[in-house]
């Protein structure tokens, strides 16, 4: 009884420095999407539309990043243990959002302004050609595409007018589709921008993380050859969590870097060292639940 005890006051006090991160990253969102709330974008000289597109698509990546983050936290303190292997898909995705901007953040103008109006075109496209052809996805691709023609014109980028014309493959030729995730993470930025984070964790470094965490996240999740709950250990929860710690550690330090000039190092640091006070506490539990 005592150890159950101390496992739940060792899991809720993880749990709560996880709200920590989300109202950091709530607070970036916040910050980075209200000037794109009241711009007029078409009134704006070039090079300013040029960074309202860049902001916007920073701002989507943040946005999804926390809400999908907040949604597991929450959910995180009453799952039952042997449904926690139903989470992996979910850190897989929170990585994924996670290398997708460490990828457009480093990119030059053009295929930042490529990867962000392709993709978000695509994504509408493929809506009309795959699931229905309403007409409210042709008026938004044309919307955007419009909005956008100066910066396009003044990157030189051309896309299709008609919203059946723009395909994976069309953009893929343009040069604009998103690298794997072995290639983000194997690129000369990524160290530089999570060497923070990786301090904090004595057996992680930006070289190992792809395998160590992706790789592993992605065949954890498939197990195509084995029962599905065959894998389960009882102390998902840990990992689930201490991964949580790292991909909210790596996510907050990027956006500060690229986005927020330094303004949340602060606040980073507060998230850290929160991290540094209870995560021994939480590795005992999780050292003892290994041993059962």
């Amino acid at each position: 009884m005592m150890d159950a005890r101390m496992e739940k006051d060792a899991l809720d006090l993880q749990t709560k420095n996880l709200r920590i991160a989300v109202e950091i990253g709530g607070r970036q969102v916040d910050q980075l999407g209200k000037p794109l709330e009241g711009s007029k974008f078409e009134m704006l000289p070039l090079e300013e539309q040029k960074q309202s597109l860049r902001n916007e698509g920073a701002y989507l990546y943040l946005r999804n990043f926390w809400d999908q983050y907040d949604f597991l936290v929450r959910k995180l303190k009453n799952e039952k243990a042997d449904e926690l292997h139903f989470f992996i898909p979910f850190l897989r995705s929170l990585t994924e959002t996670y290398g997708e901007l460490l990828f457009f953040l480093n990119q030059d103008t053009r295929t930042m302004v490529g990867v962000f109006v392709g993709n978000y075109l695509l994504f509408y496209s493929d809506q009309y050609r795959f699931f229905s052809p309403a007409a409210v996805y042709r008026t938004e691709y044309k919307r955007f595409l419009a909005l956008a023609k100066n910066v396009l014109d003044g990157e030189q980028i051309v896309l299709p007018e008609e919203i059946d014309q723009l395909t994976y493959r069309a953009l893929g030729k343009l040069g604009f589709n998103l690298p794997p995730l072995e290639q983000i993470f194997g690129a000369t930025y990524f160290e530089p921008l999570s060497q923070k984070t990786f301090e904090c964790w004595q057996k992680d470094t930006s070289a190992n993380f792809y395998n160590k965490y992706y790789r592993v996240h992605s065949t954890y999740t498939h197990r195509s050859f084995i029962n599905q709950t065959q894998g389960n250990t009882g102390t998902e929860i840990f990992w689930v969590m201490q991964f949580m710690y790292l991909i909210a550690q790596l996510m907050l330090e990027l956006a500060d870097a690229k986005l927020f000039d330094g303004a949340f190092e602060s606040d980073y640091r507060r998230f850290s060292t929160a991290i540094g006070k209870a995560y021994p506490q939480m590795l005992q539990q999780w050292d003892k639940s290994k041993k059962k």
